[in-house]
């Protein structure tokens, strides 16, 4: 079994068409549903402020959610 497999044998976030892996080190992002707003509070001189964020879904190459789609061959 490989560590792709935890799952459902075949089925991960690695060999789906809307995993995009990370550049580096981390996780990768998925692209199934449209981009989040994520509001970080980040400490200032007048208290905390919430600087707002968009980015795409943080995930594990070894995670599914269920809407797998095979990566295309080209």
């Amino acid at each position: 079994m490989k560590s792709t497999d935890l799952v459902v044998p075949g089925r991960s976030c690695m060999s789906c068409k809307y995993y995009t892996p990370p550049a580096g080190i981390g996780m990768g992002e998925c692209h199934r549903f449209p981009p989040n707003l994520f509001s970080i509070p980040v400490e200032g001189p007048n208290g905390f402020e919430f600087h707002n964020i968009v980015g795409f879904s943080q995930v594990n190459e070894t995670m599914w959610c269920g809407e797998h789609k095979p990566k295309l061959s080209v």
